[in-house]
């Protein structure tokens, strides 16, 4: 119970508020890939782990599968192999946290939704959705 306490609590201080107008919001603005503790959006069979980089997943786990001689002899949650990461190209540039701009998550909690969006020049603004129930939710947005 500790554990997840500190889980929300790191969500609350990572995440600020998108805005009084829809309390089911919470933003990400500046992330630090040094600083990121992602968050985790779970339909009770497969959970999605957020990761701070674009077009990625940092986890994919099974719920309910368990590794029972993991550390210190302690119940252990499974990772499942990771088939959501993709490769973005745009005129042969491969999409990364180095040559994006305006990049940005945020978790709707009512929806059990997470999306990230972000620019690659005038080109193309991409949003991307991620949700356990169908995580290849695609919202693209070009330019």
């Amino acid at each position: 119970m500790k554990h997840l306490l500190n889980i929300a609590l790191l969500v609350l201080v990572t995440f600020s508020s998108y805005s009084q107008s829809d309390t089911w919001i919470i933003e990400a603005k500046s992330i630090d890939p040094a600083n990121y503790f992602g968050v985790t959006v779970a339909n009770g069979m497969v959970g999605l782990v957020s990761s701070p980089e674009p077009m990625k997943v940092k986890d994919v786990v099974l719920n309910g599968v368990f590794d029972t001689y993991g550390r210190g002899r302690v119940d252990n949650i499974l990772k499942g192999f990771n088939f959501i990461n993709m490769n973005l190209d745009v005129d042969n540039q491969r999409i990364s946290l180095k040559n994006i701009s305006g990049f940005r998550q945020y978790l709707d909690m009512g929806k059990a939704l997470l999306i990230t969006e972000f620019d690659y020049q005038d080109k193309i603004h991409k949003r991307k959705g991620q949700m356990a129930m169908n995580p290849a939710l695609d919202l693209a947005i070009d330019r």
